[in-house]
């Protein structure tokens, strides 16, 4: 099965909502369990993406984290990236020494960081950055795959990426040579100290 199917299948999208929405109120499994009625066990299955639950245990989940159904049921809005854009997209500027390529426009009030970015072939997770933070690629040379864990996009020269890194998210390169790119990641509202 393909990486991005498994990632998107309504068990996967369910254990991650739980497990975002559990840990975002501090709650341990076995917390969450004795607020819902179920064990921890059930729990761990739903989080895992293997249950098969019924419906009287999503409502009873939900109930327990003060949500409703449909926020275990969809994917949530940090699975998806804002916006990707390809090498032959965007409008292209002409001046007598130099030529430029309008990606995207990010508004932002905070912070942003800037980084020489490589990546080898393989994929690495990363885990929800606190705050409100976006990250935002343009790829240089070679493949990279980027973005939410639930829809990674590959990225080839010229293509760029922005999304929401308040979920978790992976970085790599399908290909053995790997890719290179700036990343910016965008803290929104937020001063450096």
């Amino acid at each position: 099965m393909d990486q991005n199917t498994e990632q998107t299948t309504p068990g996967s999208v369910v254990g991650r909502n739980v497990r975002r929405l559990r840990e975002r109120r501090g709650l341990s499994l076995a917390d969450l369990g004795t607020r819902a009625g179920v064990s921890k066990t059930t729990v761990h299955d739903l989080e895992g993406g293997s249950a098969n639950p019924r419906l009287e245990t999503l409502y009873a989940v939900a109930t327990a984290l003060s949500v409703g159904l449909a926020d275990l049921l969809t994917p949530p809005e940090e699975d998806l990236p804002d916006w990707v854009v390809r090498a032959e997209e965007g409008p292209m500027v002409h001046g007598e020494a130099v030529d430029a390529r309008l990606v995207g426009r990010i508004e932002v009030e905070g912070h942003i960081e800037v980084y020489d970015f490589v990546a080898s072939a393989g994929l690495q997770r990363s885990r929800a950055h606190a705050g409100h933070v976006r990250e935002c690629l343009l790829v240089h040379d070679g493949t990279v795959r980027i973005g939410p864990q639930a829809a990674p996009v590959d990225l080839a020269p010229g293509d760029a990426i922005l999304f929401t890194a308040a979920g978790d998210h992976v970085y790599g390169s399908p290909d053995a040579g790997g890719g290179r790119g700036t990343l910016l990641v965008i803290h929104s509202g937020v001063t450096p100290s």
